[in-house]
């Protein structure tokens, strides 16, 4: 089996955020559990601190209809920065996703 360096907080943080993006009004809420609304506000909230260039880039990313390592390369260029600038922000907004979500 090879290794990997995902966090084991990544998979439940993707999943928060794909309901977050589908799910983007907070009066769609009614009826949902406790956990899908702390995972709601977790993200809503670190999308707020972020710069509005990397709140879009985020959901572009997120958004898009392929796996994330190949949306990072197609939207690189799209909005001038490295790949490598483009991991460092998904990366902090996963890593803020958890902290709120008290993962970490």
């Amino acid at each position: 089996m090879p290794m990997t360096n995902k966090k084991f907080y990544t998979d439940y943080v993707n999943h928060a955020v794909r309901f977050y993006m589908t799910t983007p009004d907070s009066l769609q809420l009614a009826g949902h559990s406790p956990a899908d609304l702390a995972n709601w506000v977790s993200v809503q909230t670190a999308l707020s601190e972020m710069p509005q260039e990397d709140q879009e880039l985020v959901r572009t990313v997120v958004g898009a209809n392929e796996p994330t390592e190949m949306a990072v390369r197609r939207f690189a260029d799209r909005y001038d920065r490295t790949m490598s600038d483009l991991w460092t922000v998904m990366n902090g907004f996963t890593k803020r996703v958890a902290v709120l979500r008290g993962l970490i």
